[in-house]
């Protein structure tokens, strides 16, 4: 059989399909049936786009997006104050950065810090007394 991939508002008017089976007297799996789906996709979908309109489902797309620019503009501001205290970790950038307001703790600026490939220098010895 093979997989096709639903969008939120053809989920939402499958539902609404099994809904009218289900109290037209229909069981279960013979709402499924006739909607095209199998018993275990139909629950997962009620459980996740249960009682919600069209509309109310393009919110989490919409939310995926701002919180992904945010998560850009948070990368480029970290990037930049790697580049201008160039021997600040991760540490001193996250207190930085929550100087400036963001919201953010140390996992998440250090999860981000190694996706960019960032590393702090390493200290050059400056030739002590033997040099």
């Amino acid at each position: 059989m093979s997989r096709k991939r639903h969008t939120p508002e053809q989920i939402i008017n499958k539902l609404r399909q099994a809904e009218v089976e289900l109290a037209r007297g229909a069981t279960v799996p013979q709402a499924c049936k006739k909607i095209g789906v199998t018993d275990q996709t139909y629950h997962r979908w009620r459980a996740e786009y249960g009682g919600m309109r069209v509309d109310q489902a393009k919110r989490p797309k919409q939310l995926e997006k701002e919180n992904s620019q945010l998560k850009k503009l948070l990368v480029r501001r970290m990037v930049e104050l790697a580049t201008r205290y160039g021997r600040y970790g991760y540490r001193r950038v996250t207190a930085l950065l929550r100087a400036e307001g963001w919201p953010v703790n140390h996992k998440c600026i250090e999860r981000l810090w190694r996706q960019e490939g960032l590393k702090v220098p390493q200290n050059r010895p400056n030739g002590g007394a033997y040099g």
